[in-house]
């Protein structure tokens, strides 16, 4: 979401800044992800809830 809310500025304000920063986003959300699923697997437990929240991140960042 900071992704897409940082491209929106962007285009607001032609800052060069905020597309540079839109891109780290996208890295730190992959990074983040990655190791969720990891730390998941890492100590054998999951919840319906964060079965979820992670579908919701997977949409999102593949929206970007």
């Amino acid at each position: 979401m900071l992704s897409i809310f940082s491209n929106l500025r962007y285009i607001i304000t032609q800052d060069p800044y905020h597309l540079k920063l839109a891109m780290w986003y996208i890295a730190f959300g992959f990074t983040f992800d990655v190791f969720d699923g990891r730390v998941a697997r890492w100590r054998n437990t999951n919840s319906i809830l964060g079965q979820e929240l992670d579908s919701l991140a997977d949409v999102v960042c593949r929206l970007v």
